[in-house]
C-alpha cells in the first residue's frame, strides 16, 4: 500500500504560497491581480501518490483550480471534489462536443482549437499559452496577434488566463529563464492592448515560485508532494527546504527462503549467494514501481534496518537479502521512505536508477491502494 501523509501534503501546500507571497508579483497589467496563489498540479495520477486521494485532501484549502492534464483526470476529479479544474493537455478538437465545460477551463494554443470552440456557442473558460522559449506548446508571440484576432470572433469563448511553461528554472543561472520572463512580458503587453483582461496569469512552476515574480498564481507539481524540482545530481536536493515527502510505500514479506553457498537468485543468475544466507520475498516489482534499475543494487527496510535488493527485479515480485535481520512472514516492508535522507528515499532512487524522482513517483502503479494517513 502506499501512505499518503495529509498533514505533510496540506504543509507543501502552505509552504509554497508563503514562498510565493513572499516573492511578491510584478507590477500587474491587468486588473485584479494583486492576489497569488498556488494552484496544485495532480496530473500523472497526482505523481503516483493518488488523483482523487489528494483531491479530496485539498478540499482543506482555497485556490481557483486544480491542475490535470486530461478531461480523463477531471471527470475523476469531479468524482471526489467540486473544485474547478484547469486541463493543461492537449485534446483533439473533435471531442469538444462530448465535453461539459462547467466548472472547467482550458488551454489552448492553436488556430483549430479555438474555431471548434467557438463554433459550438457553448460558454467556455480558456487560458491562451505562449510559447517563450520551451518549444513545447505554446502559440508564438509572431502569432499571437492572429491568436488574439481569432479569439474576438468568439463572445461565447472568455479569455480567463494566460500562462507559458518555465523550462529551466531548476538551473542555478537563471540566464534562460531571464529570457523567458521578458519574453512572456512582452506577450502580455500584447495582450493588453488588444483590449483582454484575463484574470489569471501563471508561468511559474515548483522552481521558480520563490523567485519569479510574475503572474498571480503558480502552478506546484513536484514540490506539492515534497520533493525539490533539483536536478538528482544536485547536493542540495536531498536537504530540509521546508518540504516534506507526502509518500511511503510500504509492501509485505510473503516468504522466505534459506539458499546454501552457490545457490542463485531471480532471473539469469544475476546473484549468487557467497555463503549459507536468507532471503525474503515481496510482492512488488516493476509493474508496481520497483524499478528494474534496482536490481542488485536497491535497499528497502525492514524492521528497522536496511537491506539490499538481492536478483534481479521481477515483474511482480522482488527478492531482499535477510541473512543481517530478524523477520517473519508478514513483516512490513517499506519500499520507499517518506525520510529524504534514507537511502530508499525517492531521491536516493532517483540517484541509483540514474532519473528523476518525478519518474520513480510517476511509475507507481495505480493498482496499489493509496490510503490518507
Amino acid at each position: 500500500m502506499i501512505e499518503v501523509d495529509r498533514g505533510r501534503l496540506l504543509s507543501n501546500y502552505d509552504f509554497l504560497t508563503d514562498s510565493a507571497t513572499k516573492a511578491g508579483s510584478s507590477a500587474a497589467l491587468f486588473e485584479g491581480q494583486e492576489r497569488k496563489e498556488v494552484w496544485p498540479v495532480l496530473k500523472a495520477n497526482a505523481y503516483g501518490h493518488g488523483l482523487q486521494v489528494v483531491a479530496s485532501i485539498l478540499k482543506e484549502r482555497k485556490f481557483a483550480y486544480l491542475v490535470v492534464d486530461s478531461y480523463f483526470e477531471a471527470l475523476k476529479v469531479r468524482e471526489v471534489s467540486k473544485q474547478p479544474v484547469l486541463m493543461m493537455g492537449y485534446t483533439l478538437p473533435s471531442n469538444f462536443s462530448k465535453m461539459d465545460f462547467r466548472a472547467l477551463a482550458l488551454v489552448v494554443y492553436d488556430l483549430e482549437s479555438v474555431r471548434v470552440l467557438g463554433q459550438l456557442g457553448r460558454k467556455v473558460n480558456v487560458h491562451l499559452k505562449v510559447n517563450t522559449g520551451m518549444n513545447r506548446q505554446g502559440v508564438s508571440p509572431e502569432a499571437l496577434p492572429s491568436m488574439l484576432t481569432e479569439l474576438t470572433k468568439y463572445p461565447s469563448i472568455e479569455l480567463q488566463g494566460v500562462c507559458s511553461h518555465l523550462a529551466d528554472a531548476d538551473n542555478r543561472d537563471a540566464t534562460f529563464t531571464r529570457k523567458q520572463i521578458g519574453c512572456f512580458e512582452t506577450a502580455l503587453s500584447i495582450i493588453k492592448k488588444k483590449g483582454f483582461n484575463p484574470k489569471f496569469v501563471h508561468l511559474n512552476n515548483t522552481a521558480g515560485a520563490a523567485k519569479v515574480n510574475v503572474g498571480n498564481a503558480v502552478r506546484a507539481g513536484i514540490g506539492l508532494y515534497g520533493i525539490s524540482p533539483l536536478l538528482p545530481t544536485d547536493p542540495s536536493n536531498s536537504k530540509p527546504s521546508g518540504l516534506k515527502p507526502a509518500l511511503k510505500f510500504i509492501s509485505t514479506l510473503v516468504a522466505i527462503n534459506e539458499l546454501k553457498s552457490g545457490e542463485c537468485v531471480g532471473y539469469n543468475c544475476t546473484f549468487t549467494a557467497k555463503t549459507k544466507m536468507k532471503t525474503g520475498v515481496i510482492p512488488a516489482g516493476y509493474y508496481e514501481g520497483v524499478g528494474i534499475r534496482l536490481s542488485n543494487k536497491g535497499q528497502m527496510e525492514i524492521n528497522g534496518k536496511v537491506v539490499p535488493i538481492v536478483g534481479r527485479v521481477c515483474m511482480n515480485m522482488t527478492m531482499i537479502d535477510l541473512s543481517e535481520v530478524s523477520a517473519k512472514v508478514g513483516d512490513n516492508v517499506v519500499v520507499i521512505s517518506e525520510d529524504l535522507a534514507a537511502p530508499n528515499s525517492v531521491v536516493s532512487i532517483a540517484k541509483q536508477c540514474e532519473t528523476m524522482p518525478y519518474e520513480i513517483l510517476v511509475h507507481l502503479a495505480e493498482s496499489t491502494r493509496r490510503i490518507p494517513i
